[in-house]
């Protein structure tokens, strides 16, 4: 990310606008069982930690650490153009706010952090000068839900 930074810096003096919309959908596994035995060998047996990692880091870690690589960029926005002028947005779900697992617990856990840490960012970047907003659409057509 830092050489992604770097290379823009070489062309760019500043950035507005920081949009971050990244997301994989980790594995799907339908909670349908009234029987706690049966929800426990479903759902322990066709999610592994690795496939809740995966999605953490992707939907989560890569919104913070490229958010924090671009701060510099950013504030010379501000710095630039004035109070207001540097934002991020961060692309979150919907399903990150709702109680329905809709059998994604990784996705839908990984995008209700996303929307945290959002609101993190947002109160600790203020002192520099940085906006940061979440955006949480809802479902639509895509690669993660296979409609294309």
């Amino acid at each position: 990310m830092e050489k992604i930074v770097a290379e823009i810096s070489k062309r760019e003096k500043y950035i507005n606008l920081l949009v971050t919309a990244a997301g994989i959908s980790g594995p799907k596994v339908e909670p349908d069982s009234e029987k706690a035995s049966e929800l426990k060998d479903k759902l322990f047996n066709n999610e592994s930690f690795s496939q809740w990692s995966d999605t953490f880091n992707t939907n989560v870690s890569s919104v913070y650490f490229t958010t924090v690589a671009f701060l510099p960029l950013l504030q010379a926005g501000k710095e630039s153009h004035g109070h207001l002028s540097a934002s991020v947005i961060v692309i979150s779900s919907m399903s990150g706010i709702m109680r329905n697992a809709q059998g994604h617990f990784s996705y839908n856990a990984a995008k209700g952090a996303t929307v945290h840490l959002s609101k993190l960012m947002s109160y600790e970047f203020k002192k520099a000068g940085i906006r940061v907003n979440s955006i949480a659409p809802g479902y639509f057509p895509s690669e993660v839900n296979n409609f294309l």
